[in-house]
């Protein structure tokens, strides 16, 4: 804490910092500020996850917590992957980017995720392949709640 005053204005510099896009306001970037500090993400990474963060909000129409959520939960992926990506924000972005592939609504994806990304975590599969059973179970018109619990079943009992 000897370092709060250096930390507290290069925050404040972050928040003031106008976004790629332009499409946040000063109280979103806070409340990403403050969702990324309290998950311990790397202070480095909190200017390009702001701008991918408004990227995801904007392509999907949502909120800004179940964006930070879905970043959040890449960037635990991509961290904790080995070796852990040099940029790791910009390995979350090509995830996002595969994630607008899915014929699911990017609502429905979140939803998916949340439940069933403990099988990234275990690794019972890459992000590739369960993209891909996900994309194929829509394809079959499964519902994402249906997805889950398939998922679940299939890879976690």
């Amino acid at each position: 804490m000897s370092d709060y005053k250096n930390v507290y204005k290069r925050l404040k510099g972050i928040s003031q910092k106008s976004t790629k896009h332009n499409q946040l306001s000063i109280l979103d970037k806070s409340e990403v500020i403050r969702y990324l500090a309290f998950r311990q993400v790397i202070i480095g990474e909190y200017e390009e996850a702001i701008n991918l963060i408004e990227l995801i909000k904007s392509v999907c129409q949502a909120e800004i917590i179940p964006c930070c959520e879905i970043y959040y939960g890449f960037y635990t992926y991509c961290n904790n992957k080995k070796p852990t990506p040099p940029n790791i924000s910009k390995e979350v972005e090509r995830m996002f980017d595969k994630v607008t592939t899915l014929t699911i609504s990017y609502l429905e994806f979140f939803e998916v995720f949340s439940e069933t990304k403990r099988i990234l975590v275990e690794e019972k599969l890459n992000f590739d392949k369960y993209l891909l059973e996900i994309k194929l179970m829509a394809l079959e018109g499964y519902s994402g709640s249906d997805i889950s619990e398939i998922m679940r079943e299939k890879y976690l009992k």
